[in-house]
């Protein structure tokens, strides 16, 4: 049975895997459980969001000491083999990670299989919000600060596409800038 501090290793050397190193800045342990069965080490690890940190959203104490806002993985390590079964984010919604783990696929595939629809949209609605996030962070690095209405409309660009853009909204990304 691998120990707490054999599946804190496995935790952190997938994600080191996974992530690019320069967004994994403050990455550490924050919880550690084993499952009720027994067989998984539910091991949690939080790093510094690097879009946040980037990009000034980060909130300054009176201190002038930095909040730097985290990211949370939860990975499920077999206690036996030392494997990663799944990464979830803190609100349970299964993270897609094939191509990673040769062999475990079809375990997640059963998870998703099993899991009801409500939870399903939960995790689609999920991804809309974390893609919706990096978006804007994406934009705020190449445009610096703006108002919410151009922010909405170059988030909304790509979708809608130039010709519905310019009709709706009269604002024509080939000009502004996608």
């Amino acid at each position: 049975m691998l120990t707490v501090k054999e599946a804190f290793g496995v935790a952190q050397e997938w994600v080191r895997h996974l992530y690019a190193e320069s967004e994994l800045k403050h990455l550490r342990l924050e919880e550690v459980e084993l499952s009720d069965d027994e067989r998984y080490w539910n091991i949690t690890l939080g790093w510094a969001e690097p879009a946040i940190r980037e990009n000034a959203f980060a909130t300054t104490l009176s201190s002038g000491a930095r909040v730097l806002p985290r990211v949370y993985k939860r990975l499920e390590v077999d206690v036996e083999t030392g494997a990663v079964k799944s990464m979830t984010d803190p609100g349970g919604c299964l993270m897609p990670i094939s191509g990673f783990l040769p062999g475990d696929e079809e375990a997640r595939n059963e998870r998703y299989r099993r899991m009801p629809i409500s939870e399903k949209l939960e995790c689609i609605a999920e991804l809309n919000r974390l893609e919706d996030e990096r978006r804007r962070a994406d934009i705020r690095v190449r445009y610096g600060s703006l108002s919410e209405r151009e922010m909405r409309l170059r988030l909304a660009a790509p979708r809608l596409g130039r010709e519905l853009m310019k009709k709706a909204f009269g604002w024509d990304p080939d000009e502004k800038g996608w």
